[in-house]
């Protein structure tokens, strides 16, 4: 049962790892740039990754890129 309950503890771990990676964080560098990391598709989603920034960051700039996944703006 102990085992049972441990296995059950441990996807739940999981299960909310998984449920967090796929949020959308703002976050600010030293630069004062904001990163959304997961933010794009691909490296050419500029506009998603625009409307991210906008609605999610609350961040506005003329300026956003994605290298990889990762939304710049």
């Amino acid at each position: 049962m102990k085992f049972a309950f441990a296995i059950f503890v441990v996807l739940a771990i999981l299960h909310t790892e998984l449920i967090s990676a796929t949020e959308y964080k703002c976050k600010v560098t030293g630069t004062g740039d904001m990163t959304i990391p997961f933010g794009c598709k691909d490296g050419n989603d500029v506009q998603g990754c625009k409307k991210l920034c906008q609605e999610k960051c609350k961040y506005t700039t003329t300026r956003q890129s994605c290298v990889g996944k990762k939304c710049y703006c």
